[in-house]
């Protein structure tokens, strides 16, 4: 697989310094080849120019698909993203970027029974359908209604105003995303199924703003699984992030189909077809690569294969432009994480990073490199030191009385991190009916277990109903004394006290029921039921506390300079 891409402006001459003939390097164009059956990648050539034309772009394309192909490597796709050059070039390969005729594919330079599919980077295709739909405000999808981008700025404005989000991302930055339009993840965050699911809650709560939110929830729940197919990395991946194989070939394609087809009628509010709008690229770019992953996998792994060489499998990130993204990240890093480069010193980091190794890229760059969803080990994971409690010095309060009452919406978000909670505290137990408390299949009817009930595809945990009423009981105590204008300082004043108080107000005796439990680990004036309790209550305010904190300093950050004034001032303290 081939990448393309151009970047960067460049301040000095290409060529001898004095010939002035030669023409001011602005822009670098840069191929790197992918292993579809490998794990490597590999710099083939940059371009120093003053600029780039489909003419130029073509003759390099087909040099270099050529040399490849001398040296044994075959090339079955060319990625790129939705530049106007750079479709000019696909078209000019043989590509047909027609709605009524659309080709993905174009004939090989070296042989004849071979085909070369074209790819438009997935994450650039999500970004452009973000833009779309803020851009138009309203999309039609025929027979079924309107989806709104007002419905994403009312679900930030309740889960703003409520101080809990249902299971998103959702911030202000993704709302207001003009000073980062380059961000993949505040596109991505926003067309997802999380962010469907909250809109679809609010909706069957009967939430007025959410009343006509069907579509928007289809729209956003088709383009997430979408990406999720187009940008699967690992070959262990589960569900929607599963790799392409025989087993699931069929149903893939058969998705993609269905989505190439529900993409192509999408209209705008006036009723014309967004493949008749200048804001067609992404419908375009999406259907196009739809098209290329369903060739290479009857190829690759439904018929004989390429030379002989059949897949067991397909990642269709290999196919992302994430791997140039990251390339030029390492460049950056050569020159002290500087963006705009001389000429001269792109040539010596390009030289440098083919003579040396470890160079690796910005954890903070556009996109992420070697990602996993490995998490660091607890420190504490002994489960004997689960019930260690540290000295707290149990404070008076008669909050009883003025605790506030909770939102059905907080209820049951509060009852949804509970299950987590559980989660977390299950694996460190040794004791079994301890184990047991905390665990109730039946309370996923609860009214308050609502939004659990339709998050929950099969692996979520539900608590046990007294779990709820403990995290309710925290919730309450939580916002009591959280001040709302300087919530971290209360936060840092109080420390474990505001954890002494909850646990006053839980009657321990009862929470769980009639159960023996408590007498029969008696221990002077320690049992298994208020160590759980105490546990339950940590775990759930280190949560929200985290989240306070977080939202606090989201609230304070100011507006976001960093992209705008980037080659004007060293990013603003930013």
């Amino acid at each position: 697989m081939v990448c393309l891409d151009l970047k960067w402006k460049f301040q000095w001459y290409v060529g001898s310094l004095n010939d002035d003939s030669q023409p001011q390097a602005t822009k670098v164009l840069m191929v790197i080849g992918v292993g579809v059956a490998g794990r490597w990648r590999l710099p083939l050539c940059y371009c120093l120019t003053d600029g780039t034309d489909a003419q130029l772009q073509e003759a390099l394309l087909k040099s270099i698909i050529s040399k490849l192909s001398q040296c044994g490597c075959c090339v079955v796709s060319v990625t790129m993203d939705g530049l106007a050059a750079n479709q000019k070039t696909l078209r000019n390969l043989g590509c047909n970027f027609d709605p009524k005729g659309l080709v993905s594919i174009f004939p090989h330079t070296d042989c004849d029974d071979m085909q070369v599919a074209a790819v438009f980077d997935a994450c650039h295709m999500m970004k452009l359908a973000r833009n779309c739909l803020n851009e138009y405000q309203i999309l039609k999808i025929p027979g079924v209604g309107k989806v709104k981008w007002e419905h994403i700025k009312q679900l930030h404005s309740v889960q703003t105003g409520e101080g809990l989000t249902l299971a998103n991302k959702l911030t202000k930055a993704h709302v207001n995303y003009k000073t980062q339009k380059m961000k993949v993840k505040l596109a991505v965050q926003v067309i997802s199924a999380s962010c469907a699911k909250a809109i679809e809650y609010l909706r069957l709560t009967g939430s007025p703003a959410f009343a006509d939110s069907l579509p928007t929830e289809l729209f956003l729940r088709k383009l997430d699984k979408l990406f999720d197919y187009l940008n699967c990395r690992s070959a262990f991946g589960k569900g929607y992030k599963s790799p392409i194989n025989a087993a699931n070939a069929a149903a893939r394609i058969g998705f993609l189909e269905e989505t190439r087809q529900f993409l192509l009628t999408l209209e705008n509010s006036n009723g014309k077809r967004l493949v008749d709008t200048k804001r067609r690229m992404f419908v375009i770019g999406l259907c196009v690569t739809i098209n290329s992953v369903i060739y290479l996998t009857q190829k690759l792994i439904l018929q004989a294969g390429i030379n002989g060489v059949k897949l067991r499998y397909l990642l269709t990130y290999k196919m992302s432009q994430d791997h140039i993204e990251i390339l030029f990240s390492i460049i950056r890093r050569r020159g002290g994480w500087c963006n705009n480069p001389t000429a001269m010193q792109f040539r010596l980091a390009y030289r440098a990073i083919l003579c040396h190794v470890g160079v690796v890229p910005l954890t903070h760059s556009n996109c992420l490199t070697n990602c996993t969803d490995d998490i660091l080990a607890d420190e504490n994971t002994d489960s004997s030191d689960l019930f260690v409690e540290s000295a707290v010095a149990l404070q008076d309060h008669c909050y009883a009385t003025l605790l506030p009452t909770l939102s059905k919406y907080v209820e049951n978000v509060a009852t949804y991190i509970a299950g987590f909670v559980v989660r977390k505290l299950l694996p460190r137990l040794k004791c079994g009916q301890c184990r047991s408390l905390l665990v109730d299949a039946d309370n996923i009817n609860a009214p308050s277990s609502s939004f659990l009930q339709l998050k929950n595809n099969g692996g979520l945990v539900t608590p046990s109903a007294a779990v709820v009423r403990i995290v309710h009981i925290a919730e309450r105590n939580l916002r009591a004394v959280t001040a709302h204008d300087k919530p971290i300082y209360t936060i840092a004043k109080l420390g474990s006290k505001l954890e002494s108080m909850v646990i006053e107000d839980v009657d321990i005796s009862h929470i769980f029921g009639h159960t023996t439990h408590l007498e029969d680990t008696l221990d002077g004036i320690e049992n298994h039921v208020s160590s759980l309790t105490r546990q339950v209550v940590k775990f759930y305010l280190q949560i929200r506390k985290f989240h306070i904190v977080k939202s606090w300093n989201i609230s304070q950050r100011g507006t976001v300079v960093r992209q705008k004034l980037t080659k004007l001032v060293l990013f603003s303290n930013q």
